[in-house]
């Protein structure tokens, strides 16, 4: 269904954090990280977009539920 990282079958608790390193391919476009109890369940999708769906620099923020994706949320402030 989706390309990209999927994260399953953790617990977090309030004040936990996740770190997530790695080096994009040089010619990579974007990349994604879904974290949920499955692929239909995504509580977070996080996608930085290099140069993709029209978006240049920008981190799109997401959840899936139920079969739909909800409102997206955008960030143009690219670390």
């Amino acid at each position: 269904m989706m390309k990209g990282m999927i994260v399953k079958n953790m617990s977090f608790k309030v004040g936990q954090k996740m770190t997530v390193v790695g080096v994009p391919k040089p010619d990579a476009t974007n990349f994604a990280v879904n974290i949920g109890p499955s692929e239909q369940e995504i509580t977070m999708h996080i996608n930085p977009r290099f140069n993709a769906h029209g978006d240049e620099n920008t981190v799109v923020c997401n959840s899936y539920q139920r079969g739909n994706w909800c409102e997206e949320q955008r960030e143009t402030v690219f670390p």
